[in-house]
């Protein structure tokens, strides 16, 4: 009698859980932010699927939990319930869920390049590119290999970061994706324009903006990859043709308004606009006191979200 009422407990519980992992899977694959309550209840499905679960199931759910600390930006929890999720994944088995353990190691690269440790970024990023051959997707292991220039570049690597760069590009090309091998060159370009090499970046340009896919009709390109107008503007701005340079900081969104303002204070100060020289200074010497204040309050966040973890995880055990 006890193991029937278990059992149609059990099936119950399975059908809510199931529900609910669905819900969350939905939610993350859609971009929608996990930040409506929906944490608690995560917590309380990897609870079950630890007693009840097989390891996928566990490390499903334990992922979304992450996913859910991640949006409400509590970092150290989401760190710690993605290696939960590592832990409970059964990497002997033949039905791994690697996929999925792949977007887990994809998920701390992305935190850890947040938190500005580049060193765990790269660690995450080794694993994902061992999964990715591993299950054989050549385009995923070599947009992971294009994200090692992400790491390099925290940690100041210049060489190491052209290097990884070059590396995507050539596979990208022998793999047959074109576009993608043209989507690699923003960093170089960027380069290319510090050394003063123009000729070199203004090849690059013309390659990156009309074979990468990233731009639409009428020159504007993706979302997210909007520095890409502070590259051109500075390009510009080397090129002495300060129009264009105003007309492409100026197209940069309010995210990167520190940037526009240090790019126009450049572009007024060789006009000799002594006016615009003053807005513009003072303008970035406010964007750059807010960005200030914003990584302190940060700290103090992560600070507080941290002690807040150990704190509840004490009470659980």
């Amino acid at each position: 009698l006890l193991m029937t009422l278990a059992c149609c407990t059990s099936e119950a519980d399975r059908e809510r859980m199931r529900a609910l992992l669905d819900r969350a899977d939905s939610m993350n694959r859609a971009y929608i932010p996990m930040t409506d309550g929906i944490d608690s209840l995560l917590l309380e499905a990897t609870r079950f699927y630890d007693r009840h679960g097989d390891a996928n199931q566990q490390l499903r759910a334990h992922y979304l939990l992450g996913c859910a600390y991640r949006d409400m930006g509590e970092a150290p929890a989401a760190l710690q319930s993605y290696q939960d999720a590592i832990d409970r994944a059964d990497t002997l088995s033949e039905d791994c869920d690697y996929r999925r353990l792949m977007s887990v190691y994809g998920q701390m690269a992305e935190l850890f390049h947040a938190q500005n440790l580049p060193e765990d970024e790269i660690a995450a990023c080794d694993n994902y590119g061992h999964l990715a051959l591993k299950v054989q997707d050549t385009l995923a292991y070599i947009r992971n290999m294009e994200l090692y220039a992400k790491p390099y570049f925290l940690m100041g690597d210049t060489m190491g970061m052209l290097n990884v760069l070059k590396q995507a590009h050539d596979l990208y090309l022998s793999h047959g994706f074109t576009r993608e091998a043209s989507g690699v060159y923003g960093p170089i370009i960027d380069y290319y324009i510090s050394k003063g090499q123009l000729d070199e970046a203004q090849k690059l340009m013309k390659e990156f903006e009309e074979h990468s896919g990233l731009f639409d009709a009428d020159g504007n390109i993706v979302p997210s990859r909007e520095i890409y107008y502070y590259i051109q503007g500075t390009y510009y701005l080397k090129s002495s043709d300060l129009p264009n340079a105003e007309r492409c900081f100026r197209e940069l969104p309010v995210n990167y308004q520190k940037d526009a303002f240090k790019g126009l204070l450049s572009v007024f100060r060789l006009k000799g606009d002594l006016d615009s020289v003053a807005k513009y200074a003072y303008l970035y010497e406010t964007a750059l006191d807010t960005l200030h204040n914003m990584m302190r309050t940060d700290a103090v966040h992560q600070i507080s979200s941290l002690y807040n973890y150990h704190r509840h995880l004490e009470k659980a055990n």
